[in-house]
């Protein structure tokens, strides 16, 4: 089976989705308001979403971030933002499509 590593970065104002595998970089302008925890969570989101165009029936997806705060929101079973909820969804998506 084939690994797709897809990495979340963030910068001043935007964030971004880097694929190794695929070489696809994705950036995005989050606005001056957007946290740190936004801007990681929309780049998981972002690679998500990503890997589900691609429709991988035989791709296991590897999703990497340095934001532990965003990868305990989107674990939690408890949810307070509709970003980690979005993300979820995706993620839970991603997950059946490549079963």
């Amino acid at each position: 089976m084939e690994t797709s590593r897809m990495f979340s970065f963030m910068g001043y104002m935007r964030s971004g989705v880097y694929g190794k595998t695929t070489g696809t970089e994705l950036v995005f302008a989050l606005g001056s308001y957007a946290t740190v925890f936004q801007a990681e969570v929309y780049a998981i989101l972002a690679c998500g979403l990503e890997n589900l165009k691609r429709a991988p029936k035989e791709i296991n997806t590897q999703f990497c971030s340095d934001s532990r705060a965003a990868l305990l929101a989107i674990e939690s079973s408890k949810v307070k933002s509709r970003l980690v909820l979005e993300c979820k969804k995706t993620l839970n998506d991603l997950a059946t499509v490549t079963k």
